[in-house]
């Protein structure tokens, strides 16, 4: 209860309910909320400026590949719209795939870190 609420520790992705009490009233239709818990990137370790490539194998929709230095913030890699998306290792970075079918929200694949030895 209240206007807040923090989930435990969870090893999977889950979906919570939520929904409102006013006066003894609740609301006639909850709202779902799913908190995403994702993999852990795992490593693709290259030597500088080999070629990588990236590939997602199953997709429906628009693909953009995504870097990112912190696996937090992420950005567009400009021009990088199709697949396998392939590029020259120079210095260690986190990749994933997002995907957007139509009006839906966006997808996004497993994050791989592009490891420089």
């Amino acid at each position: 209860t209240g206007t807040s609420y923090t989930t435990p520790d969870i090893s999977s992705t889950t979906t919570y309910y939520v929904d409102a009490t006013n006066a003894g009233c609740t609301t006639a239709s909850r709202t779902s909320i799913t908190a995403t818990v994702y993999d852990q990137p795992y490593d693709i370790c290259v030597n500088y400026n080999d070629s990588v490539s990236l590939d997602l194998p199953v997709y429906t929709g628009t693909l953009q590949w995504q870097e990112s230095v912190d696996n937090v913030v992420w950005s567009d890699v400009p021009g990088a719209t199709y697949q396998p998306y392939q590029f020259k290792a120079t210095v260690t970075r986190y990749y994933r795939a997002k995907v957007i079918n139509g009006s839906c929200n966006a997808v996004y694949s497993a994050v791989r870190r592009v490891n420089i030895l």
